[in-house]
């Protein structure tokens, strides 16, 4: 249902006011409006207070378009003692164009698993005998090291190369939580769990995610806590022997089960809709779309933020490893907030709200790749591989020192094997050095969803060569942990990279953790010095006008701070044609014990 001050947003394509006061706001949202509701507790998430939600009457806009009709609502809120502008908008669809269920919002608590096993059947039932553009999987390429068979009520580890297997296996992605205490595979209980154990051992996530395996048919599951040695000798060994398999563990499994919603395992994944859930209705307008101004349409009534909220931004969609997990995997069905969703190489983006996906609309929501495209077009796949990139760097690692290159490993892979390229320590070598020019403040820069601030993993360079520390160099992005920003799509190249040095801790992971990494490059240079905190360019540049230029320097590390009267090198990658500005680096020289006779440089 919708309140009276919601009703004319679809009845007319003239811009009004929308709530005057909190009494109104608040009263409509206690009635249940579908999209008062949701717009309050956004707006109290925000402000913090209540009383904050609203000091100036909302507004709201309205755009006609082809793809649909868009519907903008204006918040003015009070935070920090200061009025803060904002907005939540919503596209009507003409409703033949869409096929939905708007039986979702009718659940009371969890996600029913009768039902949702019944929907889960349904797609992969779909996709294994429809769908000409998924791989099938049904009798896999080759069998993880280890796998869990599933019994009526109990599991146990089994080796694949001893059992002879036969038929698909299943894989699980997951959040572990803090300081995890749930049953995990060791050398120690190793023999327990090959002689198997109760369900009842494991945490409530994982034998919601076993009953669904059984009701697709599948006896095997692959759970990284329990198929790959956590602890105890030989465990690191393992861990590394495990990494290097992990694009074919995920590759060939039949169907990856992603417990969107659950922090850790030992919270149910099954959690239903909470009160800022926007979720898709229907309605009766007039004269938002189409041509004249008393044209009827029922149409659907989406919000922009329903994928991000629903599944984008449940606690998964934050590790860094699940977006591996889920690009690698052919199929995935994700427990999402209060619905399931499925994603397939041919139905991407689809959810029990939206069974057959968003279809051609998809590109309008900017909605996250499902898989690495299947082409030979350098230009399209390395924009696939900045998109994934920076999604990437937006999630969180609880080791970065370690497996920052390693939990991206499986899509380098498949991506230097793609654009028939040579991947170097986050770079592919037909990208440098202009990919060399990622930034970590960028003017105008979308909004990211992680406000940490990026900090240098690696830390300065030590003296010593021999130090046992991770070596990704600073010219890698692979180098910070946080958010980044990647920008290529307007510069022409200044600089040519001729060569490249790169030691791997692993020579079997070709696109894992390194040991070092150099890389030479041809660019126009300057020397700058620091002063008073801030960098000055020695002797007098020549410009092409009137000798004004405006120079700034952006420090990857808050913390890497240079002393005074340090002199670095400014090298130039490309120019920026749109603002006739020029990009580049600033780079100082290191010494480093055992290669006195080289000239090194640090970003």
């Amino acid at each position: 249902m919708l309140c009276e001050k919601c009703v004319p947003m679809f009845q007319s394509s003239a811009w009004a006011d929308h709530h005057p006061d909190l009494t109104s706001f608040t009263n409509a949202a206690a009635s249940g409006c579908y999209i008062c509701e949701p717009l309050l507790q956004y707006a109290l998430k925000k402000s913090g207070a209540l009383e904050k939600c609203i000091v100036k009457p909302y507004k709201y806009r309205v755009y006609r378009s082809e793809a649909g009709t868009q519907i903008i609502v204006d918040m003015i809120m009070l935070k920090d003692g200061k009025e803060t502008k904002d907005c939540r908008a919503f596209l009507a669809i003409p409703s033949p164009k869409l096929t939905t269920d708007f039986s979702i919002r009718n659940r009371i608590s969890a996600i029913p698993l009768l039902d949702a096993s019944r929907t889960a059947q349904r797609w992969m039932s779909d996709c294994l005998n429809g769908h000409e553009q998924c791989q099938k999987n049904t009798q896999p390429r080759s069998y993880p090291t280890r796998l869990l068979e599933l019994g009526e009520s109990t599991i146990r580890v089994i080796l694949p190369a001893e059992e002879k297997l036969s038929g698909p296996y299943a894989t699980l992605s997951y959040c572990w939580g803090p300081n995890p205490t749930f049953l995990r595979l060791t050398v120690s209980n190793l023999q327990e769990l090959q002689l198997g154990i109760p369900c009842s051992d494991i945490p409530i996530a994982f034998r919601e995610a076993i009953h669904f395996i059984k009701c697709l048919s599948i006896r095997y599951l692959w759970i990284d806590a329990l198929c790959v040695i956590q602890s105890g000798p030989g465990s690191t060994k393992d861990w590394r022997s495990e990494c290097n398999k992990m694009q074919d563990v995920y590759s060939n499994c039949i169907v990856n089960l992603s417990l969107s919603r659950a922090a850790h395992p030992n919270e149910s994944c099954l959690g239903g809709c909470t009160p800022n859930a926007t979720l898709p209705f229907e309605v009766e307008t007039t004269g938002i779309v189409g041509d004249g101004e008393s044209e009827k349409c029922t149409c659907t009534i989406l919000s922009w933020d329903y994928f991000r909220e629903a599944i984008y931004d449940q606690p998964l969609g934050f590790r860094a490893w699940a977006l591996q997990e889920r690009l690698l995997s052919v199929r995935v069905l994700s427990f999402g907030l209060g619905e399931l969703f499925w994603d397939c190489v041919q139905v991407p983006n689809a959810c029990e709200s939206f069974p057959y996906g968003l279809e051609n609309l998809s590109d309008l929501f900017r909605l996250s790749d499902k898989a690495i495209p299947n082409s030979s077009d350098g230009g399209k796949l390395r924009s696939v591989w900045w998109r994934i990139l920076e999604e990437y760097v937006d999630r969180e690692l609880t080791y970065p020192e370690a497996d920052k290159l390693v939990a991206l490993s499986g899509i380098a892979s498949r991506m230097e094997s793609a654009m028939d390229d040579v991947y170097i320590a986050g770079h592919f070598w037909r990208t440098l050095p202009y990919s060399l020019n990622w930034q970590v403040q960028p003017p105008l820069a979308a909004e990211k969803r992680r406000e940490k601030i990026p900090r240098r993993i690696n830390g300065p360079a030590k003296k010593n060569k021999d130090e046992s520390q991770n070596k990704t160099p600073s010219w890698s992005w692979a180098s910070m942990d946080g958010p980044l920003f990647v920008d290529t799509g307007r510069y022409n190249s200044l600089a040519d990279a001729e060569a490249y040095t790169l030691a791997l801790v692993d020579e079997r992971n070709l696109t894992g953790q390194i040991v070092s990494a150099s890389l030479k490059i041809r660019a126009y240079y300057a020397e700058i010095e620091w002063t008073q905190g801030r960098p000055v360019i020695l002797g007098q540049p020549r410009t092409w006008f009137d000798d004004i230029y405006f120079f700034q320097v952006n420090i990857d590390d808050p913390d890497d701070r240079l002393a005074e009267g340090t002199r670095c090198w400014l090298a130039a990658l490309g120019e920026d044609h749109w603002l006739g500005k020029w990009e580049g680096l600033v780079l100082k020289e290191v010494e480093i014990e055992g290669i006195a006779s080289q000239a090194l440089l640090e970003k």
